[in-house]
Order: structure tokens, then sequence, then C-alpha cells
């Protein structure tokens, strides 16, 4: 993974949550994120590379990742989210990567990748260096 540098969207999931809280975690979202789906969803501003943004999302919150998207719905709300505080026309970092570098996608959380909204001849694996994915906007 190259030194390219993007913004990125950290994901604070359920399992950081006490199960028999479901309902009631927006209240446990930090002042600014966006609850969804028992999910809080957080947007940093500092250009970060893959391995930074990661760290920096789980330095935030034990158990935070950067954001895996596991629907259209979910995809679709981050589409929203992004527009609302991301002006500049620029990439952003999401969970999903490659790190054997043999085109086997995984999500940092672990979660099974289950979705997908590839945009037309993606990925392409451009210079043979393209391992980690970015939203597009």
């Amino acid at each position: 993974m190259g030194p390219v540098t993007y913004f990125s969207l950290c994901l604070l999931g359920c399992l950081i949550f006490n199960p028999s809280l479901a309902g009631v975690q927006a209240a446990f979202c930090p002042t600014g994120w966006l609850h969804f789906q028992d999910n809080c969803y957080g947007y940093f501003f500092q250009e970060k590379t893959w391995p930074d943004a990661e760290a920096e999302c789980q330095r935030y919150w034990q158990g935070a990742h950067l954001v895996s998207i596991h629907s259209a719905g979910e995809n679709n709300m981050m589409a929203h989210y992004i527009k609302q505080y991301h002006r500049k026309k620029s990439p952003i970092w999401i969970g999903l990567l490659d790190l054997e570098e043999d085109r086997s996608w995984r999500w940092a959380d672990k979660s099974l990748v289950s979705f997908n909204a590839w945009d037309n001849g993606q990925p392409n694996n451009r210079g043979g260096h393209e391992h980690c994915v970015v939203l597009d906007h």
C-alpha cells in the first residue's frame, strides 16, 4: 500500500456496544457522528494513508474500524452523509482491502463481503498497487 492519502470514514459498530442496549445506541454515538442501524459513522477531515486512517479509527474508540458497507441502503446513506460533510471532490477511504494482494477482498472489521458497488471497470488494480478501496463521489 502506497503513500497515497485520502479522507476517511470510521465505523463504530455494534460490537463495541452491549447488545442488550439495541435501540438506544444512538445516545452513545460521539457528537457529530451519524447513527444508522445500530452503528455510528464518523467522518475524519485529516488526510491519511489507509493504514493510518484505520489506526486512527481504532485509537478513537476500541473496536472501531474504517467503514464496512453491507447493503445498498447503507451505501446510499453513506453517499448522503458524505455529501453533507465532504465538500472536496477527493476519494474517501473505507475498510475494504486486499491484504494479501491476491484480489481477495475483505473488510477491516473481518465481516463478510456481501455487497459491493464497484464503478465500471473497477477494481482495475491500476499500476498493480490498488489494494485498498475508496468511495469516490
